[in-house]
This record gives C-alpha cells, sequence and structure tokens, in this order.
C-alpha cells in the first residue's frame, strides 16, 4: 500500500508542478506612444567637426510583440523588427526629449543623412532591410527587469543585455530603457563625409521605450 502511494504521489507531481507555473500574456506592440531612437553623434575630434553635428534617428514605425510572465520564474519572449525605411532624422520635439540642442535641421538636408545612414557602407538596406531584436531571457517580471537576447543591425547580430523598466496588466505592457553600443560592433564604421571632413563618433545611444496590448 506504501509503495502505491509513492508510486501515485510521483505520478502526480509533474501535474502539479505545471499547475504552479507562472501564466503569460502576449501584447502586440504599437507605435503609436512608444518612442524609439538612437543618437548619433559628431565627432568632435575631426579637423572640421565645426561642420557637423549630433542627430536623433527615430523609428517612426516597427512591429512587435512581447510574451511576458505574469509572476517571478516564467518565460519571455521579445520580437522587434524597425524597419530601415521607416527611420527619421530629428523629427519635431525628439531633439529636446534627446538633450540635444535646438537647432532645426532642413528637410535637404534630412534627406541626405536618410541616404548616407541607408547605404552599403552604414546600415546596407537593400541587404538588410530591418533592425531586430530578439530576447528569450528576463530577470524577473515587474519593475527593473534585466532582458537579454540579441540585436541584429547590418547583417551582423550580437548579444545584448538591457536593464527595463517594465509594468504591466490585464490591458497594457510598458517597458523603457537606454543602452550603449558601437558601429564597429555591428561590423562598420562610423560615417565620415571626407578624410578630413566631419565624421560621426563610434557610439550608439539607444533609448527604447514600447507600449502594447493584448
Amino acid at each position: 500500500m506504501l509503495r502505491a502511494a509513492i508510486a501515485l504521489s510521483l505520478f502526480l507531481a509533474p501535474a502539479a508542478f505545471a499547475q504552479d507555473a507562472p501564466s503569460s500574456t502576449t501584447y502586440t506592440l504599437s507605435p503609436k506612444g512608444s518612442d524609439v531612437y538612437v543618437v548619433i553623434r559628431n565627432d568632435e575630434s575631426a579637423t572640421l567637426s565645426r561642420l557637423g553635428h549630433d542627430h536623433v534617428i527615430y523609428a517612426s514605425t516597427f512591429t512587435g510583440t512581447v510574451t511576458w510572465p505574469d509572476a517571478d520564474g516564467g518565460a519571455c519572449a521579445v520580437d522587434i523588427k524597425v524597419p530601415v525605411s521607416g527611420l527619421r532624422v530629428d523629427p519635431p520635439g525628439l531633439r529636446d526629449k534627446a538633450g540635444l540642442d535646438d537647432r532645426t535641421v532642413d528637410d535637404g538636408d534630412k534627406d541626405k543623412i536618410l541616404s548616407n545612414l541607408s547605404g552599403k557602407s552604414q546600415l546596407n538596406a537593400d541587404a538588410n532591410p530591418f533592425v531586430t531584436f530578439h530576447a528569450t531571457s528576463c530577470s524577473g517580471h515587474t519593475g527593473k527587469v534585466v532582458v537579454e537576447g540579441t540585436m541584429s543591425i547590418h547583417g551582423t547580430t550580437q548579444p545584448l543585455k538591457v536593464t527595463m523598466d517594465v509594468q504591466h496588466d490585464a490591458d497594457s505592457f510598458t517597458a523603457s530603457g537606454s543602452f550603449d553600443t558601437t558601429h564597429t560592433a555591428y561590423g562598420f564604421k562610423p560615417f565620415a563625409a571626407t578624410a578630413l571632413g566631419p565624421r560621426n563618433q563610434d557610439r550608439l545611444s539607444f533609448a527604447i521605450k514600447v507600449r502594447g496590448t493584448p
């Protein structure tokens, strides 16, 4: 009788553990109410650095989903895809939000910057039309959460670990955070107009605030 009871308890244990596993909610992210951008800074050590400027490159559109645990110990999944064709330079209000000066960039200069950014030596948009982020590990479920995954730029994928401030409930999901990386980490050099002309710093400063609904 004792052996039968032990056998029955072992048989039932996996089901009990499965019932205790934290549930999760899948949210669809929306560009509306979100801010995803990167600050590219002028390299002031260049000979003609005075002709260069810092800029905000903004993702005007993106697609993404987040599957997020409702309690600690659950699995997470994040997938975000940003089309290079949807990038915009210095949209109204973003320079101030990013802590840059209030200079106005005319449309002609914005078009040139986007053309350079999309070119073969930079994002190479013809071959790599998207910047992507994928994650499957998170240290918690709310508040300050370390999210680990990979980011792909210029056809190169690198591991990424970023601390995000996460808030969620049955109706909404928000996550915000920032991190720095470099052009060279993703296999290309910062843009330089000429050998002696203005050029960009290697550093890329990302800021992310995304919102989603179930």
